[in-house]
């Protein structure tokens, strides 16, 4: 990856199924880029994905997880509530029965090696309605070394090379990068997604 800014447009991303064939994936990256998820020879992908019936979640021995709400209620693993905004970090052996709280859940995930990646998921809120009841703003975003991935939740605005983006696209950074993107709603919610090799941090 010899990019350092990106925008990743939603029909854009690669639909796979889930490992145990129960459902659907959005992938939104896998490292390397030629690896195939099904195979097990990847690093770390991030993905969203649509969860609308109880199932148990597909095990990955030797990868640690990470899982956020994007949309819904929120989830139910093994007996414990996973509410919106909320974080949850678990291993990849784990057995996982997951239930929803109500309504149908978009999650958003990482999975990556056991001891070779920190990563971080975080939601982030860029409020920029001005003095003057003004809605567009220049937000400045700053990320360390590794992969960053910044999935719209809500809002709409531009990365300043006029890339327009919206509800369900996705900012790709490399770090080290400072970047600023221009806001065109009150509010802008994204999750950022960031992976990075053991020892650096965000």
């Amino acid at each position: 990856m010899d990019f350092k800014i990106e925008l990743l447009e939603k029909e854009n991303l690669k639909t796979v199924p889930w490992k145990n064939g129960l459902g659907l994936t959005s992938e939104i990256a896998i490292f390397p880029k030629a690896a195939d998820f099904h195979d097990g020879d990847f690093e770390w992908r991030v993905s969203c994905a649509q969860v609308s019936a109880p199932n148990r979640f597909s095990q990955f021995i030797g990868y640690d997880r990470a899982l956020t709400i994007v949309r819904g209620d929120g989830l139910i693993l093994n007996g414990e509530n996973l509410l919106p905004r909320a974080v949850q970090y678990f291993s990849g052996s784990d057995k996982v029965d997951c239930q929803m709280i109500g309504s149908p859940v978009l999650d958003l995930g990482i999975i990556y090696k056991k001891g070779e990646y920190t990563v971080e998921l975080q939601h982030d809120f860029h409020r920029t309605l001005n003095r003057a009841g003004h809605k567009e703003a220049e937000v400045e975003i700053k990320v360390a070394q590794g992969h960053h991935y910044f999935y719209v939740v809500r809002g709409r605005g531009s990365l300043l090379l006029d890339k327009n983006f919206s509800e369900g696209d996705v900012l790709c950074a490399k770090g080290p990068v400072t970047f600023t993107i221009r806001t065109q709603d009150a509010e802008i919610h994204l999750i950022r997604a960031s992976i990075m090799d053991t020892g650096s941090s965000v």
